[in-house]
């Protein structure tokens, strides 16, 4: 139990500090280790190593994220147009933010600069997109999306939007840019 609880927190940990300040120096890995009293030793017992500990935040934790705050949701509301404002909405006031932070936290290791989110992430984003679309054909079909409406299309710009309001709020390090941006987004989806 107690194998199965440090691996849990590690992974936990890991998760936290990727959001709040990447995970390629090794004062992360210190970081998550202090934080869980733990050892480098218990990276390398529970995931193999530094990237192994990144690949299971990645496929464990984010993706629930993914499905609890955007896939589930949506595809149980019954107008999935007032579904997708509630999840854009509610996702901008979590704690840890949108997957793009989750990508620039797992930058580059040699260089230390963001580089095209590891595959990992973009599949959390295609599973997010998928969701979207598929949401949107929904709502075609239900009546409250216009049939004009190219669902895919739709959907690759809502991310677009969501995401870059997020890095504008937070480069500006101001919540009121990021008002303003879900206001235009919700008249977006308004629109469709």
């Amino acid at each position: 139990r107690d194998a199965v609880r440090t691996r849990d927190a590690l992974m936990r940990a890991a998760f936290e500090e990727i959001h709040r300040s990447g995970f390629s120096s090794p004062r992360n890995v210190q970081r998550i280790l202090s934080s869980v009293g733990v050892t480098k030793g218990a990276i390398k017992h529970h995931f193999g190593s530094k990237q192994g500990l990144g690949d299971a935040v990645v496929d464990e934790l984010a993706r629930d994220q993914v499905l609890a705050d955007w896939v589930r949701p949506i595809d149980e509301a019954g107008d999935p147009i007032d579904a997708i404002g509630a999840a854009l909405t509610a996702a901008a006031t979590e704690a840890l933010g949108p997957l793009h932070n989750l990508a620039r936290g797992l930058a580059d290791e040699d260089s230390g600069e963001a580089t095209a989110p590891p595959e990992r992430v973009k599949d959390l984003y295609e599973l997010w997109h998928d969701s979207l679309a598929r949401n949107l054909a929904r709502g075609q079909r239900q009546g409250t999306v216009r049939d004009d409406v190219a669902p895919e299309d739709a959907a690759t710009c809502l991310i677009a939007f969501y995401e870059g309001s997020i890095g504008l709020a937070q480069g500006c390090r101001d919540p009121q840019w990021l008002e303003v941006c879900l206001h235009e987004i919700r008249r977006f989806l308004d629109g469709l």
